[in-house]
């Protein structure tokens, strides 16, 4: 018997969209028993399927760690933006990192960033 898969999420996400969900977050989610190989990008393949078949925006998850592979997969269409859940909680700075490392001029911090912050963002 098979189980739900990333052809169906399409489906439903694209009849989503018709009634007003603007972008749709893929990930397995890991709650129940399934072989998936887990390594960097690993759930990728599954937001891009969905993004095509459902011609919806989506994001990918799933150990995305580093600013060249998230530009990566938004640059070939893989996914229209990432999440990095964990990474954030690493490093709370790494999109000040990421935007550095891609070369992306910061000037200027978000409304309520502490002052002891502010010299981050010159």
């Amino acid at each position: 018997m098979a189980g739900w898969n990333e052809h169906d999420t399409a489906i439903v996400a694209a009849w989503a969209q018709e009634a007003g969900a603007d972008l749709f977050d893929i990930s397995t989610g890991g709650l129940v028993r399934a072989r998936i190989e887990v390594g960097p990008g690993y759930q990728v393949p599954f937001a891009e399927t969905v993004r095509r078949e459902g011609d919806v925006p989506v994001n990918a998850v799933g150990l995305i760690t580093d600013s060249a592979q998230a530009e990566a997969i938004v640059a070939t269409g893989q996914a229209d933006a990432v999440m990095m859940g964990r990474e954030f909680m690493r490093d709370p700075h790494a999109a000040l990192r990421f935007a550095r490392e891609l070369g992306v001029e910061v000037d200027r911090a978000p409304v309520g960033t502490p002052p002891q912050y502010l010299r981050a963002y010159r």
